[in-house]
């Protein structure tokens, strides 16, 4: 980003809830990024979702909303998913909106210019339940380890972007 350009606001949301193990990567994730952030002070990036806070099926649409206040944000959801049995720990990343609440059969608005997911746990077809479970018997050291990579992942992207615009003359790194 060339010298002087203007930041662009980031809305950084993490889905989920604290209440189901494997949904809790995105609060998770949140959670870590929230005590970094803290640190790079106000340069135009707003988080939504951390244990604290989290953002689930009752609140997403309102979370959404402030999210999108402001500057035009570009916005990263991050959210917990179900997949096949052999892609269980892996993450994906992609253009696009994430349909939080698909692999329990939940009616919730598309979030995101771009989107993190987590395979936390297998996916088998049903009518919500089954994988309701799924996500309550979801081992908490993967949702961790997941939730930790997910974080840095973005933090390495938020300070590059912050330290080429805030920082020009550091160095000419």
């Amino acid at each position: 980003m060339a010298s002087g350009a203007e930041f662009p606001e980031i809305a950084i949301i993490c889905i989920g809830t604290d209440r189901a193990t494997g949904d809790s990567l995105g609060p998770l994730a949140g959670e870590i990024l929230e005590s970094w952030l803290n640190g790079l002070g106000d340069k135009g990036v707003k988080l939504f979702g951390t244990l604290k806070r989290p953002v689930h099926a009752l609140n997403l649409p309102e979370a959404v909303s402030r999210a999108a206040a402001g500057k035009n944000p570009f916005v990263i959801a991050v959210d917990a998913c179900l997949g096949e049995e052999g892609k269980v720990g892996y993450l994906s990343t992609g253009f696009g909106a994430v349909r939080p609440g698909a692999a329990v059969n939940k009616a919730l608005p598309r979030v995101g210019d771009i989107y993190v997911t987590g395979i936390v746990n297998t996916y088998i077809p049903g009518d919500g339940e089954a994988e309701q479970a799924l996500l309550q018997s979801t081992r908490l050291s993967l949702v961790m380890k997941m939730a930790r990579a997910i974080a840095e992942g973005i933090w390495f992207g938020v300070r590059m972007l912050a330290w080429s615009v805030y920082e020009p003359s550091a160095g000419g790194r």
